[in-house]
């Protein structure tokens, strides 16, 4: 996962909701399954990943989120294990997102550079065990709109710019998947993460087309109190869709805190 839209908002009565538009970049040639339910974790629906057989992004029956994205720090060692382990064991875990994320970063040395961002159904935390030139992060995501890439959070590449400006004018899941698949290159200033600015460019939109890599699918999940909306849309290396689901779960809310 490569680009992730955030807004956290909440009801007159208090009530939060999430709305998360993200597009996954991924090599053509690493097997992955479509967003469904796990049968060997029925607790979650999300896509998997058949290399590692985690996954970059998914929900749980209870209303809890997570989706995970790598830095981009070349160079940086691999990890002995799958960045994709992070999704999976907050899913079927119980612990608070706070909790989750400041236990994952005391063993951040076994993953490659991560962010994590995770939701129990009151709070909402990003987490990263490495950012260019500095150690682990971790902090509450706050009220608003937000956005995440391979950089630390709100990092304002202009892809992340791009799909914050989206989500402050519409929720609507057609809308938003339309617009993640925006392939310009924008225009402005590119970061300069170490990778040649011809990668940069290649990398640089929110749709990423590519016949050895690019953006495998794009997702928008709704999450309020008592239900969770996913709609996930499938594409091949020539950014054609390929398939499409959508899931509407009754989630009781997380209402266990540790």
């Amino acid at each position: 996962m490569c680009l992730i839209g955030i807004s956290l908002q909440r009801s007159a009565a208090g009530e939060p909701r999430v709305l998360i538009a993200a597009n996954r970049d991924e090599f053509h040639q690493r097997e992955a399954q479509p967003a469904q339910w796990w049968e060997d974790e029925p607790a979650i629906y999300a896509g998997r990943d058949l290399s590692a057989g985690g996954t970059w992004l998914g929900v749980s029956r209870s209303g809890r989120f997570a989706a995970v994205t790598n830095v981009r720090i070349p160079g940086a060692a691999r990890g002995s294990r799958s960045r994709g382990e992070l999704p999976v064991a907050f899913l079927t875990g119980e612990v608070s997102a706070e909790a989750f994320s400041a236990a994952m970063i005391k063993d951040g040395d076994h993953y490659g550079p991560y962010n994590l961002l995770v939701w129990d159904g009151t709070a909402l935390w990003w987490s990263s065990n490495r950012q260019p030139g500095a150690g682990p992060q971790l902090s509450a995501v706050d009220d608003g709109v937000h956005g995440l890439s391979n950089a630390g959070l709100d990092t304002p590449w202009p892809k992340v710019r791009a799909i914050s400006s989206v989500l402050e004018r519409t929720d609507e899941a057609d809308r938003l998947i339309s617009a993640l698949a925006d392939r310009e290159v924008p225009t402005g200033e590119l970061p300069d993460t170490g990778v040649g600015r011809a990668l940069e460019e290649r990398l640089a939109p929110m749709f990423i087309c590519s016949p050895e890599y690019g953006t495998r699918c794009s997702t928008v999940v709704h999450l309020s109190a008592g239900e969770t909306r996913v709609t996930e849309v499938s594409y091949d290396a020539a950014g054609r869709e390929t398939g499409r689901v959508a899931e509407r779960i009754n989630a009781p809310g997380y209402a266990r805190r540790r």
